[in-house]
C-alpha cells in the first residue's frame, strides 16, 4: 500500500485523539488526567515496555527482533495558563488551562504512530521508543525525564521530535542541521535599597532609580560586547518596586531573559550582567542578587539525523529554516544523543493564529503529514 494512503486510514482516530486531549490541558508537571488517558491508550496497541518517567510522563517501547538502533520520538504534553477563546465544542473543560502551543497535536502525532508501528510490529527494523514529556513549558521536562533514565534500557541511539507551525503552510515540513533554536535563561534580579520619605530622598538608598539605570546598561550588552555576527538577544520583561507614591523604593525586581545559540556568548552575557551588578552597586550603595534559572541549551541538529528528516520529506515540501530565537527544551535531549527537531506547517485558511494566542487552532488533517514523516522514517511499508 502507498504510504500516504496508509497514514491516511488513521485520520478518524488521530482527530478524536486530539480532541479529547484538547479537552483536558493541564500544567507543567501536573498533566494526570493526560497521563491517564494516554496510558489507556498505549496499552491497546500492547508495546513491550511501558513506563512511567518523571511524574506524569510515558515511555512506550516497541522491540525489533534483530533491531540495527533504537530510535526516539518526543512529544511535550502540557498546556499553557489561559483561557480558551475557539469556541469549539471540543473546549478545554478546564477553566484557565488551553492547548494553546499545539502540544495536543504533538501528543495525537505520537500516539497515532505508535498505533502505525503496533499495525505493522513484523516489519520493525529498529527498536522504536516514544516519550510523552512532562513540563516543556518553562519547567525543562526534557531534563527532568532524562535524569529519570527515560533515555535508556534500551539505549536510544537518535532522537526526533516535532512541533506544530502557524507560519509555515499546511503539509510543509521546516528544520536545518545545526542551530535551529536559540538557548533562553531566565533571570531575576533583585535590588535592595533603604526606605525614606519621599520628601527626604537623601536619607534612603533608592532602589528604583538603580533598577532604572540597570535596565539601560543592560541593554548595551548585546550591541557592545556581544560579537555581532553571534546572535544573542537581553530582555527585561518586567519590573517592580517600591510600596507608595510618597516612600523611597527599599526594594525592586527585574525579570528578564537572555537568549543566544553559542554556549560561550550564554557564559559572557552571564558575566557581563554580573559585572553590571557590581557597578550599580557601587554607584547607588544598593546591594543587587542576580538569580538565574531555567536555562534551556539551544537546539542544535545532528547533521546526519537531519540529513535522514530532509530525505524522508518530498523537496517540494522541504523548507530550510533560519536560526530562530524561540527556545525548545528538545535540546537537552540533543546534549545525550545525536536528533534532529522539525516544525510542520499548519497554515491553512482561517487557522492563521500564532502559538500561545488563546485562538490558537489547526485543522487535523495537518497531523498526518506529521505522522507521515515518522513512517518514513522508519520505512516500514509492505
Amino acid at each position: 500500500m502507498n504510504i500516504r494512503a496508509s497514514i491516511n486510514k488513521h485520520f478518524d482516530y488521530i482527530r478524536k485523539i486530539r480532541r479529547d486531549l484538547h479537552r483536558i490541558p493541564e500544567e507543567s508537571m501536573k498533566e494526570y488526567e493526560t497521563q491517564k488517558y494516554l496510558v489507556n491508550e498505549l496499552k491497546k496497541l500492547h508495546p513491550d515496555k511501558l513506563d512511567v518517567f518523571a511524574g506524569t510522563g510515558i515511555r512506550a517501547v516497541f522491540f525489533a527482533e534483530n533491531p540495527k538502533e533504537t530510535i526516539g520520538f518526543r512529544a511535550d504534553m502540557d498546556a499553557l495558563c489561559m483561557r480558551e477563546n475557539t469556541g469549539h465544542d471540543y473546549i478545554s473543560k478546564n477553566e484557565g488551562m488551553m492547548h494553546a502551543c499545539g502540544h495536543d497535536g504533538h501528543m495525537s502525532i505520537l500516539l497515532t504512530f505508535g498505533r502505525y508501528i503496533s499495525e505493522r510490529r513484523n516489519l520493525l527494523k529498529q527498536n522504536v521508543v516514544l516519550i510523552f514529556q512532562p513540563g516543556e513549558e518553562g519547567t525543562g521536562g526534557a531534563k527532568i525525564i532524562i535524569d529519570d533514565g527515560a533515555l535508556k534500557n534500551p539505549d536510544i541511539d537518535k532522537m526526533f521530535g516535532i512541533h506544530l507551525d502557524p507560519s509555515l503552510e499546511e503539509g510543509k515540513v521546516g528544520t536545518r542541521i545545526g542551530y535551529l533554536m536559540a538557548s533562553t535563561t531566565e533571570f531575576d534580579i533583585d535590588i535592595k535599597g533603604v526606605t525614606a520619605h519621599g520628601a527626604t530622598p537623601h536619607l534612603g538608598v533608592d532602589a528604583i532609580v538603580a533598577a532604572s539605570q540597570l535596565v539601560g546598561q543592560l541593554q548595551t550588552i548585546v550591541s557592545r560586547e556581544v560579537d555581532p555576527l553571534k546572535k544573542a538577544v537581553v530582555t527585561i520583561g518586567k519590573m517592580t518596586g517600591g510600596d507608595t507614591r510618597n516612600i523611597i523604593a527599599g526594594n525592586a525586581k527585574l525579570e528578564g531573559i537572555f537568549r543566544a545559540y553559542d554556549d560561550a556568548v550564554v557564559d559572557d552575557i552571564n558575566k557581563a550582567i554580573e559585572d553590571r551588578l557590581i557597578g550599580i552597586e557601587k554607584s547607588f550603595g544598593v546591594k543587587c542578587s542576580y538569580s538565574p534559572y531555567a536555562h534551556y541549551p539551544a537546539v542544535n541538529n545532528d547533521e546526519k539525523a537531519t540529513r535522514q528528516v530532509m530525505n524522508a520529506v518530498d523537496s517540494d515540501d522541504l523548507i530550510i529554516l533560519e536560526p530562530r530565537m524561540i527556545a525548545e527544551d528538545f535540546s537537552f535531549y540533543q546534549k545525550e544523543i545525536p536528533a534532529c527537531f522539525m516544525f510542520l506547517g499548519i497554515k491553512k485558511g482561517q487557522y492563521v493564529y500564532p502559538l500561545h494566542s488563546n485562538q490558537f487552532d489547526f485543522e487535523e488533517h495537518s497531523l498526518l503529514y506529521g505522522l507521515e514523516v515518522y513512517a518514513r522514517l522508519l520505512n516500514l511499508e509492505d
